[in-house]
């Protein structure tokens, strides 16, 4: 079911917007290739089936927690350091009374690669059109889909069909039977698409993105605002820019047999 386990994510395929606010700016490719960098400082093992990475990559102290369980849940606790890029961001803002041309990160977050089959998704959040941190217009909601049916088509291939306030999110094969990934605290982010962020920002066109072999999703905590309230270009309000020094996030992954509610209730209490 599962094609490649899950890496930090921090970026995003630009929206037209942000082509227009952010295709300058000094550090964007940092944080593309973030997660690329990121290096094994160590790893713990723990009683009860724990396993902690430590990883840095510059000023970016990224440590994750696997906790797994003999029905075949894994729980994931992620948190992410930031502070100086933070602390050297605001001070530009406020030398400069603007965002200027550093950036925060776009997403704090996790991509998967899950098997191409599991390409029927439910879930529940808002919905049934994709919805993004300032623009959540959805209500919530219990919602049914394919991966292809959840692709915006924009002039251009870029960040689309993004799922906000998601409880649970489920991607089942033609028999019902795949993965489901489920809050624990904090409500998730959710994407799916068989294409990856790289070919999606190297494409002018849809019809010339790669289509991979297995599907991407991310599972985010966080994602920024897209901006543009004055129609065009302008970047997120303050309250959409992802300011913090510190993230922290906790969901779970397991096996689904068909049914949702029974897998809920069946997970296993930490």
């Amino acid at each position: 079911m599962l094609q490649r386990g899950p890496q930090p994510e921090f970026w995003r395929a630009f929206v037209d917007n942000e082509r227009e606010t952010y295709n300058i700016s000094y550090n964007a490719d940092s944080w593309r290739r973030a997660a690329k960098d990121l290096v094994v400082e160590s790893v713990d093992l723990e009683p009860g089936g724990k396993v902690t990475f430590n990883m840095r990559m510059k000023d970016i102290v990224y440590k994750v927690r696997y906790t797994m369980f003999s029905s075949g849940e894994i729980e994931v606790d992620a948190t992410y350091d930031l502070p100086q890029i933070v602390e050297d961001q605001s001070k530009r803002e406020k030398k400069n009374g603007a965002l200027g041309k550093w950036l925060y990160p776009l997403r704090v977050g996790m991509e998967w690669m899950v098997s191409p089959e599991l390409d029927h998704v439910e879930w529940y959040g808002r919905g049934p059109t994709e919805t993004q941190a300032d623009r959540k217009f959805e209500p919530v909601g219990r919602f049914a889909s394919t991966v292809d049916e959840e692709w915006v088509e924009y002039n251009r291939p870029q960040e689309n069909g993004n799922k906000t306030d998601v409880r649970w999110f489920a991607m089942k094969d033609g028999n019902g039977n795949g993965l489901l990934f489920s809050a624990i605290e904090d409500n998730l982010g959710v994407g799916a698409r068989f294409y990856s962020r790289e070919t999606m920002e190297e494409s002018d066109y849809s019809f010339q993105m790669k289509r991979d072999s297995g599907i991407h999703v991310n599972i985010d905590h966080m994602q920024a605002g897209v901006g543009g309230i004055n129609s065009w270009g302008r970047p997120p309000l303050p309250a959409y820019l992802l300011k913090e020094s510190q993230y922290h996030y906790r969901y779970r992954v397991q096996p689904l047999n068909g049914n949702v509610e029974a897998s809920l209730k069946q997970r296993v209490k930490p």
